[in-house]
């Protein structure tokens, strides 16, 4: 199976190709049981390392779940993130990735037993990035965005507390489209609310300069022409259900954006760039 073709690697992948393994390590678990952290996340702190091709991907054996703060280190050359699946129903986590990367890469049904649980986008070698968000109890399959990599994670309960900040802005998606207010230029946390009833993820690229978002949506359903867009000025979300929300650590610089989603509906077929989930987003100083 190819994670990078498949579940929610081929997010930024596609975006970018169209302009031209874990640990026994038992930190890391959140929870806890004194007073004094009944209002804090949990935490999960997830390390890519290794070489591009090859990197290895670490997590903890279980954590706590409810509010979770996840935080992902790229000690790995190149660009890495990880993508929670989760697995009901008696189903494995590696047999809810296989079904997974059906879906994304080939447009295949989802069962309903594979649960897009969320995750940390891409993250450029040696830096760290971080998302809250909840998690439910349950067995998940932790998988690198940009390799094979992957690992096996349990969540044990819900000690987590807390709320999901959204200092720099938010961004709504629905079917087919996204809506966003008080985008901030700057490093802050952005609200992702998936407010749809389908599986959505964010990749959220710079319109360049005498572009207009009418132009992306050409140029992402012709595949001609020079790209309007300026991937240098780029951030992207892992895959999180319906009614499911994300704070998500980004730096964005002013201006405008094109916001696209990449992955099919639940019953399969087209990606929803496909189906016009493609909406423009104005960064303000």
């Amino acid at each position: 199976m190819n994670s990078r073709a498949g579940f929610a690697g081929m997010a930024m992948v596609a975006v970018l190709a169209g302009a031209g393994c874990g640990s026994d390590d038992d930190e890391g678990g959140g929870g806890g049981g004194g007073q004094s952290q009944a209002a804090e996340p949990s935490r999960l702190a997830i390390e890519v390392s290794g070489s591009a091709k090859q990197p290895t991907i670490t997590v903890p054996k279980s954590i706590e779940g409810g509010v979770v703060e996840i935080e992902l280190t790229n000690s790995a050359k190149g660009t890495h993130g990880a993508q929670l699946i989760g697995a009901t129903d008696g189903h494995t986590p590696q047999e809810a990735l296989e079904a997974g990367n059906a879906w994304g890469e080939n447009g295949k049904p989802l069962p309903e037993w594979v649960i897009p649980a969320g995750g940390v986008g891409s993250v450029p070698s040696g830096q760290t990035a971080s998302v809250t968000q909840e998690l439910a109890p349950g067995k998940y399959v932790v998988v690198d965005l940009d390799s094979d990599a992957n690992a096996e994670l349990e969540v044990t309960g819900s000690s987590g507390a807390g709320e999901l900040a959204g200092d720099g802005g938010k961004i709504e998606a629905t079917e087919y489209q996204f809506s966003s207010t008080g985008l901030k230029a700057g490093e802050g946390r952005v609200l992702i609310d998936n407010v749809g009833g389908e599986p959505h993820f964010v990749a959220a690229v710079g319109i360049k300069p005498g572009s207009t978002i009418a132009d992306v949506r050409k140029f992402f359903r012709t595949e001609k022409g020079r790209p309007p867009i300026d991937e240098s000025r780029s951030f992207n979300t892992a895959v999180i259900l319906g009614g499911a929300k994300q704070s998500v650590d980004a730096e964005l610089e002013p201006g405008k954006y094109a916001l696209l989603c990449f992955v099919p509906d639940r019953a399969g077929g087209p990606p929803h760039v496909v189906k016009g989930m493609i909406s423009e987003a104005e960064v303000g100083p």
